[in-house]
């Protein structure tokens, strides 16, 4: 909700044309959506900590608290590391297939139309496979 307003609020400072404000509320958009971000972070490590542990949300929060100290900050950031290598793995099976799909589509035809949706093809079937991995 705050998000939404903010963004509001920087729409209408850009249509009036108001380039100070358009730029802080600019800023502030960045703001608040970072906190929402650390805060959904958060809060898959609660649920993951309930599902566990067995634990009431409340607990769970705690726990993720205390699991997100400055100590730990390593193995946050090996976590975050780790979901970007898992996506651009997947992002390349998707490319391989679409590799593989435009060729097959090339060799069955050798036209345009085929070749498109053999990549086509090939990149959603690549990305599944890949992504099916994580």
């Amino acid at each position: 909700a705050v998000e939404l307003t903010v963004r509001a609020m920087r729409r209408a400072a850009q249509s009036d044309g108001n380039i100070a404000c358009c730029i802080v509320l600019l800023v502030l958009e960045c703001v608040v959506s970072c906190l929402g971000d650390i805060l959904e972070y958060f809060s898959e490590w609660a649920y993951v900590q309930c599902a566990v542990r067995g634990v009431n949300f409340i607990q769970a929060a705690r726990i993720t608290y205390t699991m997100m100290t400055c100590a730990n900050a390593y193995f946050i950031l090996q976590d975050l590391l780790i979901d970007s290598v898992v996506n651009l793995g997947a992002l390349l099976c998707g490319l391989v297939g679409a590799g593989f799909g435009a060729l097959t589509g090339w060799g069955l035809t050798g036209l345009a139309p085929p070749i498109a949706a053999g990549a086509a093809v090939g990149f959603v079937c690549g990305l599944a496979a890949g992504g099916s991995t994580a």
